[in-house]
């Protein structure tokens, strides 16, 4: 009796390979010889001047508190005095840059207002904010 159990059981097992073994119906091979089995590739190009489906903004009366001018990053804290920095940088990293510069803002001018006269300076890019 433990015998024909487990040979039924067996059985139902490798049912399941039947459809891999050829013994399944034909009609899956006809539907997948229409398939285009090549590769397209596709491009998205960012509008760099657009942005969509971000929904509805949330916006929020309020009053920005006063801030410290100082610039947080990782690798130091930039202050009125100077960069104070947190790691040691190769040398060719601490070198002036004329490309490149850090405006600290006054702790009560709002960040916003302040990016904005920023951006109107001819020639003047603003890549982030910390």
């Amino acid at each position: 009796m433990n015998q024909r159990v487990t040979l039924l059981v067996l059985g139902i097992l490798m049912l399941s390979y039947a459809p891999s073994m050829g013994f399944g119906s034909d009609s899956t091979t006809n539907n997948s010889e229409g398939l285009n089995t090549g590769l397209d590739r596709v491009e998205i190009s960012p509008d760099p001047n657009s942005i969509r489906d971000l929904g509805q903004p949330t916006i929020y009366d309020g009053m920005e508190d006063v801030r410290e001018v100082t610039a947080d990053t990782v690798i130091g804290i930039y202050t009125k005095l100077g960069l104070i920095p947190r790691v040691s940088m190769d040398s060719q990293i601490s070198e002036p840059r004329s490309d490149l510069a850090i405006a600290l803002v006054d702790g009560e001018v709002g960040l916003w207002d302040a990016r904005t006269e920023i951006s109107e300076i001819e020639g003047i890019e603003i890549r982030s904010m910390i």
